[in-house]
């Protein structure tokens, strides 16, 4: 019984894949990020037309009013919708930057993305209401099949390969 602390710090400094993306193989890396893009640009596609009618309903006409109906003396003007539209876009970038001012001070000692404490042996057989001894056994088996009913809850468990071969590589 003494190994299993020892066991216990072993698989607890091992990180996951999933914490560690460079583990991922790289077609996996390429894959995801052109799915993301392809998500981000469909949000894209889909929002701007919506913005632009947001922006015609409530009355805005500059394209139409500075560029197509003027005359060619009058596309002086066009400054002046270069001016709006730079004003437009510092409102927005300052307001960006005091909301995310806010949520810095906000959370500034909150430590919301820390580790979890992991979960013990005891805790875990009596979430699954079994023996500790045999949570041990399932827990350092190196093969097994949990079998579970149809609300998700733990019913029992082969082992098919022991985990005395746990030393051997």
């Amino acid at each position: 019984m003494a190994e299993v602390p020892e066991q216990l710090n072993r698989l607890y400094r091992e990180k996951l894949i999933i914490e560690k993306a460079s583990l991922a193989a790289l077609s996996n890396r390429i894959g995801w990020t052109f799915v993301a893009t392809f998500f981000w640009g469909m949000w894209v596609y889909l929002c701007l037309p919506l913005v632009t009618f947001v922006v015609w309903w409530s009355g805005c006409n500059f394209f139409d009013e500075y560029v197509l109906n003027a005359a060619p003396g009058e596309l002086m003007d066009i400054k002046y919708l270069f001016l709006i539209y730079a004003c437009v876009i510092v409102f927005m970038g300052s307001s960006l930057l005091i909301w995310a001012r806010t949520e810095f001070i906000r959370f500034r000692n909150v430590r919301r993305r820390g580790k979890s404490m992991p979960a013990g042996i005891t805790e875990l057989a009596e979430f699954a209401q079994i023996p500790a001894s045999t949570m041990t056994q399932l827990r350092f088996a190196r093969q097994m099949i949990a079998h579970h009913n149809q609300h998700g809850k733990f019913l029992y468990a082969e082992i098919i390969e022991s985990a005395k071969a746990m030393g051997d590589n």
